[in-house]
Order: structure tokens, then sequence, then C-alpha cells
């Protein structure tokens, strides 16, 4: 992470608790970073996102217009 936020470049993991737990930490030390964007898998492997439907979460949150700078977004809402 610290490399991400030393280049300004996003981070995508399927880490949701660690990367969660990093993002509270950088926001509550008055902290930024340039956002976080997790992929969750679930137990049921026929609900996970393919390589396509991850481009197409991707896409989607780009185009919405929301802040990313700061955030944490988990792309299986975005499909």
């Amino acid at each position: 992470m610290t490399d991400a936020i030393g280049k300004g470049r996003l981070v995508l993991t399927r880490d949701y608790e660690d990367y969660a737990d990093l993002h509270d930490l950088v926001i509550a030390s008055g902290g930024r970073h340039p956002g976080i964007l997790i992929i969750r898998f679930d137990d049921e492997p026929s609900r996970n996102l393919s390589h396509r439907a991850i481009c197409t979460a991707l896409a989607n949150l780009a185009s919405a217009g929301i802040p990313i700078d700061s955030q944490v977004h988990v792309l299986n809402q975005w499909r």
C-alpha cells in the first residue's frame, strides 16, 4: 500500500479485511490514498466475478463519476 500511495496508484485486491483496516488506519491518521478497489469472492463460485465482469465493474464505477480517492469500493456491487 505504501508503494501505491507513493506512486499515486489505486490498489486492486481480494483481501477485503486487511485493506479495509489499512484504509481505516490511513483515514484515522489524517492521511489519504488513491483508492482501494476490492473484488469479493463468495463461497459459491458461480457468484464470483470473471475477468470480463471485473472489467465491466471497473467501467461502471468509472462512469458513475463518484469519488475514488481515499475510498474503498467493492467491485462486485458495480457489475
